[in-house]
């Protein structure tokens, strides 16, 4: 199911994701409006685009679930789940509060998951059933016996 190469592929993903996000951050190349008037701007087509071709070379079986670009081989048991930028308005306006969300399905259960912010220079990752990640030290939730205690923050 998940595996050391699947691992470091999506990390491959998310490191070509950083390297095209710092290229236009802050370039005000301008974006247009979706459909459902929603931003999407040259980074965003840009990532996903590679993000495809990449794992289209790597596993041509997977199937590709992506926000601007959509979906692929979808009835395939792995799937890749991509977000190229979350927080486009972020982006377009110079806010570093912007990340590339990818994630892997097997089964249609999520089996490995990746925040990557580029400017800030912080990769959050964890894999279904293990450890999660922010860089490369171990990070865990708070124990909250009830909703009440927990701690949730949106921007």
């Amino acid at each position: 199911m998940i595996n050391q190469e699947l691992i470091d592929f999506s990390h491959h993903l998310a490191d070509i994701s950083e390297i095209i996000a710092k290229k236009y951050f802050r370039c005000n190349l301008g974006e247009v409006k979706k459909d459902d008037h929603s931003p999407v701007t040259h980074a965003d087509r840009e990532i996903e685009t590679i993000i495809r071709e990449e794992i289209t070379k790597k596993y041509p079986n997977h199937g590709i679930v992506g926000e601007e670009l959509g979906d692929n081989n979808i009835a395939s048991d792995y799937k890749w789940v991509i977000d190229p930028i979350d927080g486009t308005i972020s982006f377009a306006i110079g806010k570093p509060i912007f990340g590339t969300l990818i994630a892997l399905t097997y089964k249609n259960k999520p089996i490995l998951g990746i925040i990557n912010q580029p400017i800030n220079n912080e990769r959050w990752w964890g894999i279904s059933g293990k450890n999660s990640y922010f860089n490369d030290q171990i990070i865990k939730t708070r124990n909250c016996k009830s909703i009440s205690e927990a701690v949730f923050c949106t921007q």
